[in-house]
């Protein structure tokens, strides 16, 4: 904060023109440089031109000016923000359409797996049921498959098994005659 060189000889204070003494002293705004007393320099903010100073003293023509310029900076900040929110909502919606659709795929799988259409039909009556959430609808497909998954290997291995005896009994026929 350097070239505030000459400002000595001031003896009142230009914007208020208050008399300097030796209790009330000069001061100088960082953001405009000008000469001012403690009373038309009541501010202290943090400026750009200086980072790493902390908040430092202002006049209040130019704190009004930083104020100004921040509420515009919110203003613009909220009106991207609001945009921001709105495509997070049609986004959240997207999800849950395809979640919806994700459980009446389930739902349907379910039905066709134990031939009980019930549980679509509750869920069709009330989508936001507890019993109708994505985990809850996905471990019941996930049962029910892997039942039938086991049911499946269990024929096969029973078949593999059928037709082993079918080979024995077919081999002991061809010896008989």
């Amino acid at each position: 904060f350097s070239g505030w060189a000459g400002h000595d000889k001031v003896m009142n204070c230009p914007r208020c023109q208050a008399p300097f003494s030796m209790t009330f002293r000069r001061h100088h705004c960082k953001q405009c440089g000008g000469l001012v007393c403690d009373d038309c320099s009541r501010h202290r903010v943090r400026l750009p031109k200086f980072p790493t100073a902390g908040k430092v003293r202002v006049c209040d023509e130019c704190a009004r000016g930083r104020a100004e310029e921040r509420a515009v900076d919110c203003e613009e900040d909220l009106i991207a923000n609001t945009e921001i929110i709105k495509e997070i909502q049609k986004a959240l919606k997207k999800a849950h359409e395809e979640m919806d659709s994700h459980k009446v795929s389930l739902l349907e799988l379910d039905a066709e797996a134990t031939g009980d259409r019930a549980k679509l039909q509750k869920y069709l009556a009330d989508p936001e049921a507890d019993a109708y959430s994505f985990a809850v609808l996905r471990e019941q497909a996930e049962r029910h498959w892997s039942r039938l998954i086991s049911s499946l290997q269990t024929q096969s291995s029973t078949k593999v098994d059928l037709e082993e005896r079918r080979q024995v009994a077919k081999g002991k026929l061809a010896e008989a005659k």
